[in-house]
């Protein structure tokens, strides 16, 4: 566990374990406390209603854009499995080290030299001569030289030194364990004038055969979380030992974790089994110490004696001339941290290119001290090699002494020091400059390697003048590929990233260096842990609001506090003031779309677990600014709207408006925008102390109706204003009730609204549902309406809503679980989806319409023509009754009764399959949009599914007409040509209109009382919607006149009409099907005839060509044909047999069918015009 003391500590040094300091958190009542009170009967209790609507810019999605970011993936279908929280149980966290305790020789015993011959020469320890030393000053050189090295290592650690070691001592190192009994312990040994350490142990004063400290109790006694240093010959034998220690270690009860903590500790050994450190009077008797603690001394030392010495040095050497060069020396400080920064990024690239992933996140990027010993402990390995010592770890490093990075660091070192006349060059810029040039090369071939990569992770930290580049060139890697950040979040170091995203920094490097932060907390969540405590991070809110910085920027640092909320409170104490949601108010009428959304996100994070007070966010009307979003034209905004007022739940006024104000969500096209919608139904539900008593009331009332054999997704009327009787709402039983889309929102709230995206529409809409919110009988229609939106999402099409919907009513007349937490889905599919938009640098934003072109096409009667077959396919596993080319290739999409659809490539090969619905196919229609081909079906349940390109699952999924669950409904859908938007058929024979950029409900339009059996809308004209019955009826509506129709009735029997198809060739000219055989073409805005002709067959399939006057039809009984539009029959295939369905192309001469035995046979047409 991490020890308490850590938190909060003002280190610079430190790193967050998951909590803050208590004084930045923000203090909520409990849920069944302060926001258990007694309901208020108005949306504003304290301030006037007009007066706030005033306050708000209510046209917020009149002026609405698309956000512009990545599609959506097959991952995001399943909706459900991405409602995970975002961090994830922290277990690989690493505790840093909380004490030291260090132990040498006794005093007298280290002027002691081993050989006669080195009697003169020094004794380097602790960096000192304390061969020239008195004796009485070399313990306290030793305790002041490690002290401080450890505090540089970290601060605010506990250090104990301890001389000799004895009975007494040992006793003393366990007090110090009982006295620091959480938290990771540090036992440092330097084995200078000790007993060689055996298996048995180390040997304690007075030496004697029985005096001896054994490792298995030394690992007992220090008890992981532990780590050991052991600077002595013959160091490598302790690792097995305390591997098998380790296996019966039984952690006290006192430091209990979830984890495996007697794993937990690590061990560095400055020798292998049987070596013994090199005699060398010159280089320090605590070697690994020193390197492990202070490298650049030794590295410096280490290159001198192997490449510079040709005599015996002078008198003091090695301290002279290393304090010349570090010490005395003119910004040898500088000097000294500019050698250190390249040391450390060589170590740290050759440790990623020889660990495995894990382990190289876990040693050296979980906790700053830990990665910093390992880091120099591979310095370690390199400086002794040529000493033949191999030093070992636990965890085993391999041995990395010999990689090719070495060199390029002793070329570095060499050119530093023997340029001391000319004076030394800067080798951190040199250094990282040659990095840079090598990246950007290679960067052009399209290949980095890891080492590269990790070598570059540290420029952009060092002075040198191309850091700036450096962090855009990062950014430009990571928007390139998810592998690409996927490598960097292995590599890169989090903390340094952060920390430098809160200085001061130019527009482009903070849009570049939060691009990079972005990146890595969507490939690892984890990384929040590493931000330290004691960080300050205001730069980040003062940049939110600040209209000098990019929006696409802002998008970013939004993402980044939404990101880090649950570690790093002040963020929290920064959402929940009045004056941030003054601020949100002012800002999401002018921000962009992507703004829009992640302030929306921020807010929803922040208010996950607790609403918002009121007091905080009532006078500035965020909560009426948000609402305003729920009809965006952009559905990440509708969704992250929807989620955000889940803050605003909190009291039953403003909680109670929101839920009517939200209705228009339920007939959403997007799923996100309804799985959304459940879970803030859901959030409702838990908070509001509903009299659930109206249930038992409501429940009686649909018995009765189900009795009368009344439709089950009848709604209950609520009451126009406050005023309104309850006999005044209720209907005649002989009335037909309105059940379209409109029909049922204008039953929430009591009369008619418009969903159009205006301001007086919303304004409206806001003063209807404040009417609900002061009515007498307001419990009475909450309830009412939660049970309806209960009602229609249990049967919504998509899995993850429909499993919503049906927890939510289950909690509502059962009281069973509503949901297992709050949701993180939102957050999690719109943090990819900024990811994979890629926006390293600031670029503006293009919502520019393509233009539509259309190539004319020449619409005259064919003579004559022949059909030749093509190609014939087997389907073994389905019979296909729908098929249809798509838009601008060869290939067919084919549908079958086991309710799949496949597509099928030019060769009539499978290369696509979807299963999206239960319920029968009824309709299936191509498009192509942005030069994606998407399939439209629609089924029997009354849903529409929308499968695009080459996704696996739908990308839309959404409930087109009001029918219930248990009524069949022949449900028709045609894409328009230009736009992208497409027509559905509603249950009553009426047209509702989709917009597919948006994901949103258009408009709705009556129609006849009839089955529609054909539904088009105008190729050249997409205002223009036609629809058949099958009594005959052809329905022409104007799109541009909402909620008006217009149904035409031409005095000709054309019987029930089986298709309508739109020329290419004329605005207006629609040509149609009957089932009687008549073949007629029609001017949509005359409402005239054009040609007539009468087959003398019934016709149950057919298709019309749209560039040329021909149909293919299958009559009654007999062969299917080709007739022309005069009626003429121009070939017959007398060998295709029990036809399914046919197809003509949307611009060739070639048509396809499909037979009951599962064959699917396309043609080619040859006309002859003499």
């Amino acid at each position: 566990m991490i020890d308490p003391s850590d938190i909060g500590e003002r280190s610079s040094e430190g790193y967050s374990d998951g909590e803050t300091s208590d004084d930045l958190a923000v203090k909520y009542p409990s849920a069944t406390g302060s926001y258990d009170t007694p309901k208020s009967i108005s949306l504003l209790p304290q301030q006037c209603l007009y007066d706030l609507i005033n306050k708000v810019d209510v046209s917020v999605a009149e002026n609405s854009k698309l956000t512009n970011l990545a599609h959506t993936t097959d991952q995001d279908y399943y909706i459900d499995q991405l409602n995970k929280p975002f961090l994830y149980i922290n277990s690989a966290m690493i505790e840093p080290i909380q004490s030291v305790i260090l132990i040498t020789t006794k005093t007298y015993q280290f002027s002691e030299n081993v050989s006669e011959y080195l009697k003169d020469t020094p004794i380097i320890f602790g960096w000192q001569n304390i061969y020239q030393m008195q004796a009485s000053d070399i313990s306290s050189n030793i305790q002041t030289c490690y002290r401080s090295l450890y505090l540089h290592l970290r601060q605010h650690l506990v250090f104990s030194y301890v001389i000799g070691l004895s009975q007494t001592k040992i006793d003393t190192i366990i007090q110090l364990r009982k006295n620091c009994p959480r938290g990771r312990q540090m036992f440092h040994f330097i084995g200078y004038q000790f007993p060689k350490i055996t298996n048995r142990g180390i040997s304690y004063y007075p030496i004697s055969s029985t005096n001896i400290l054994s490792f298995e109790s030394l690992f007992n006694i220090i008890s992981p979380p532990s780590c050991f240093l052991f600077d002595c010959d013959n160091a490598g034998i302790v690792i097995p030992i305390f591997e098998e220690a380790s296996k019966h270690f039984v952690t006290p009860s006192a430091r209990k974790t979830d984890g495996n903590q007697a794993s937990d500790w690590f061990c560095f050994c400055a020798t292998s089994p049987g070596e013994e450190l090199p005699i060398i009077p010159y280089l320090p008797k605590d070697f690994l110490s020193q390197c492990i603690l202070n490298p650049i001394p030794l590295v410096i030392l280490c290159h001198i004696l192997q490449n510079y010495r040709t005599s015996f040095p002078t008198e003091n050497f090695p301290i002279s001339i290393l304090n010349d060069i570090l010490l005395n020396s003119q910004n040898g400080e500088i000097e000294r941290n500019k050698i250190s920064l390249v040391l450390l990024a060589v170590a740290d690239a050759i440790a990623s290119d020889n660990l495995q992933p894990f382990m190289f996140k876990q040693m050296f990027r979980r906790d700053r001290t830990t990665s910093r010993m390992f880091e120099h402990f591979i310095v370690a390995q390199h400086l002794l090699q040529p000493y033949g010592i191999h030093p070992q770890s636990h965890p085993r490093l391999p041995n990395l002494s010999t990689h090719q990075l070495w060199s390029t660091l002793e070329s570095e070192l060499s050119i530093w020091v023997s340029s001391k006349i000319s004076g030394r060059p800067n080798i951190e810029f040199d250094f990282f400059n040659r990095v840079l040039t090598s990246f950007e090369n290679t960067m052009d071939n399209g290949y980095i390697s890891q080492v590269l990569l990790a070598l570059m992770c540290h420029a952009p930290f060092s002075g040198f003048d191309g850091a700036k580049r450096s962090v855009i060139l990062l950014s430009q890697l990571a928007a390139r590929s998810q592998s690409n950040r996927n490598m960097l979040s292995k590599i890169s170091i989090f903390h340094a990233f952060f920390a430098r995203l809160v200085s001061n920094l130019s527009a482009e490097e903070l849009h570049s260096i939060s691009y990079i932060v972005v990146s890595l907390l969507q490939c690892d969540p984890n990384s929040v842990f590493d931000i330290r405590h004691d960080l300050d991070i205001s730069a980040l809110p003062n940049a939110l609001f600040d209209r000098n910085v990019n929006c696409q920027t802002r998008s970013l640092i939004a993402a980044i506090l939404a990101a880090v909320i649950d570690t790093v409170k002040a963020v929290e104490a920064f959402c929940s003031t009045a004056e941030f949601f003054d601020s949100l108010t002012q800002e999401i009428p002018i921000a962009s779309p992507q703004l829009q959304l992640w302030l929306l996100i921020l807010v929803k994070r922040v208010f996950g677990s607790f609403p918002a007070i009121s007091g905080s966010f009532t006078p500035s009307g965020a909560h009426l600014q948000i609402a305003a979003c729920l009809n965006h034209k952009s559905p990440e905004v509708r969704a992250a709207a929807i989620a955000s007022l889940t803050a605003f739940i909190g009291e039953r006024g403003p909680a109670t408006a929101l839920i009517y104000l939200a209705s228009p969500l339920l007939f959403d096209m997007s799923f996100v925008v309804r799985y959304e919608f459940a879970q803030f139904l859901s959030r409702f539900f838990e908070l509001q102390n509903l009299d659930l008593s109206l249930l038992e009331k409501i429940q009686n009332e649909r018995n009765s109706k189900n009795s009368k054999n009344t439709k089950n997704t009848k709604t209950e009327n609520f009451p126009e204003n406050s005023e309104q009787k309850i006999e005044n709402s209720e209907k005649n039983e002989n009335e037909e009730e309105d059940l379209t889309i409109n029909g049922i929102i204008d039953k929430i709230v009591g009369s008619h609204v418009s969903l159009e995206r205006t301001s007086d529409s919303f304004i409206d809409f806001v003063h209807k549902c404040d009417d609900i919110n002061n009515s007498e009988k307001s419990d009475e229609y909450l309830v009412k309406a939660i049970t309806l939106y209960s009602d229609i999402l249990e049967k919504d099409p998509h899995p993850s809503v429909k499993q919503a919907g049906s927890r939510l009513k289950k909690a509502v007349f059962e009281g069973g679980e509503i949901s297992d937490g709050d949701t993180d889905a939102l957050f999690n599919i719109s943090l990819r989806q900024l990811v994979n938009s890629g926006q390293y640098k600031v670029s503006e934003e293009i919502n520019e319409e393509k233009p539509f072109t259309f190539t004319p096409f020449h619409s005259n009667d064919v003579p004559a023509c022949s059909a030749h077959e093509l190609l014939v396919a087997k389907l073994t596993d389905m019979i296909p009754y729908h098929v249809i080319f798509e838009q601008t290739k060869y290939s067919l999409a084919v549908a079958s009764p086991a309710k799949s659809i496949i597509r099928l490539d030019e060769g009539l090969h499978q290369f696509g399959r979807l299963s999206c619905t239960d319920a029968a196919i009824t309709d299936l229609r191509t498009t192509e949009w942005d030069d994606v081909p998407r399939i439209i079906i629609g089924s029997s349940d009354g849903c529409v599914n929308v499968w695009e390109g080459n996704h696996h699952e739908c990308s839309l999924t959404f409930k087109a007409t009001t029918c219930s669950a248990n009524e069949s409904t022949y449900q028709l859908v045609s894409p328009a040509r230009q736009k992208h938007k497409f027509a559905t058929s509603n249950f009553n024979g009426g047209v509702v209109l989709w917009d597919a950029d948006y994901s949103q409900f258009i408009g709705e339009w009556k129609g006849d009382k009839a089955k529609m059996t054909s539904l088009e809308i105008a190729a050249r004209d997409d205002t223009t919607v036609i629809s058949g019955y099958e009594n005959g009826l052809l329905s022409v509506i104007d799109t541009r006149q909402p909620h008006l129709f217009s149904v035409s009735s031409p005095n000709y029997n054309l019987g029930g009409i089986v298709k309508i198809k739109s020329s290419f060739s004329s605005d207006v000219i629609i040509n149609t099907m009957s089932h009687t055989g008549v073949y007629s073409a029609w001017d949509a805005r005359m409402w005239e005839p054009v040609h007539y002709a009468q087959i003398n067959t019934f016709v149950d399939e057919c298709d019309i060509h749209p560039c040329y006057s021909i149909a293919i039809l299958t009559p009654n009984n007999g062969n299917t044909m080709i007739v022309s539009s005069s009626g003429k029959v121009l070939c017959t295939l007398p060998n295709l047999k029990n036809v399914s369905s046919v197809a003509m192309h949307p611009t060739l001469p070639i048509f396809a069918c499909s037979t009951q035995s599962g064959e699917i046979v396309s043609y080619q047409l040859a006309f002859s015009y003499n």
